[in-house]
C-alpha cells in the first residue's frame, strides 16, 4: 500500500475546508438580515460581503489549483490512473465552479451597490434641483442688478465729467472775457493817457510861442 501524500492531504483538508464553507454561503446570504440601522450601514455591510465573497473565492481557486496538482502527482503512482485524474479534474471543476460562483455573487453585490449608488445621486439631484434653480436664478437676478449699477454708475460718472467739462469751458470762456475786457480797459486808460500827455505837450508849445490859446 501506498503512502497518502502529506502535502496532499493538507490540501485535501484545506479543500474540503473550503468546500463546506462554500456550500454554507448560500444560507448566509439567504438567513435573515440583522436589523439595518441606516442606509449607509447596510451599503456598508453590502460592500464587506462582497469583499468576503471575492477574498473566498480567491483563496479557494489557490487550494483547488493545489490540490489538483498534488492529485495528478498521486494519480500516477496509482493503478487506475485514468480514474484517478479524471476524479481529480472533477473534483477540481467543481471547486472552481464554486469559486466562480462567489465572485459571481461578489459581482452581483458590487452592481446592486453601484445601482444604489445611481439612485441615490439621482434621488439627492431631483431634491437639490428646485434649490440649485432658485439659486441660479438668483445669481442671475443679482448680476443682472449688479451690471444695472455698474452702468448706472458709469452713466453718472460720464455725466459728472461732462458738467465738469462743460464748466471749465465756460469758465475758461468767463475767463477769457474778463481779461479782454482788462486788457479793453488799459488800451483805453492808456490812449487817455496819451491824449491828455499830448495835449499838455500842445498848450506847452503855444505858451512857448506866446499863444495865449
Amino acid at each position: 500500500m501506498k503512502h497518502f501524500p502529506l502535502s496532499l492531504f493538507a490540501a485535501s483538508l484545506l479543500f474540503i475546508a473550503f468546500s463546506a464553507h462554500a456550500v454554507d454561503e448560500p444560507a448566509v446570504a439567504t438567513a435573515p438580515a440583522a436589523p439595518i440601522t441606516s442606509e449607509a450601514s447596510e451599503e456598508q455591510q453590502l460592500a464587506d460581503k462582497a469583499r468576503t465573497l471575492k477574498k473566498q473565492a480567491d483563496t479557494q481557486k489557490i487550494a483547488a489549483e493545489a490540490k489538483f496538482k498534488e492529485a495528478q502527482a498521486s494519480c500516477w503512482q496509482r493503478t487506475l490512473v485514468s480514474t484517478c485524474l479524471d476524479q481529480a479534474r472533477e473534483d477540481h471543476t467543481k471547486a472552481m465552479t464554486e469559486a466562480r460562483k462567489l465572485e459571481t455573487d461578489s459581482r452581483q453585490i458590487e452592481r446592486d451597490l453601484r445601482r444604489r449608488e445611481r439612485a441615490a445621486k439621482e434621488a439627492k439631484e431631483a431634491v437639490e434641483a428646485p434649490q440649485r434653480r432658485a439659486e441660479l436664478e438668483e445669481k442671475a437676478a443679482r448680476g443682472r442688478e449688479e451690471s444695472a449699477q455698474r452702468a448706472k454708475r458709469r452713466a453718472e460718472a460720464q455725466a459728472e465729467r461732462e458738467k465738469r467739462a462743460a464748466a471749465g469751458q465756460a469758465n475758461a470762456v468767463t475767463e477769457a472775457k474778463r481779461r479782454a475786457e482788462a486788457a479793453a480797459e488799459r488800451e483805453q486808460k492808456r490812449k487817455k493817457a496819451e491824449d491828455k500827455a499830448r495835449e499838455h505837450a500842445e498848450k506847452d508849445k503855444r505858451r512857448a510861442n506866446g499863444i495865449t490859446k
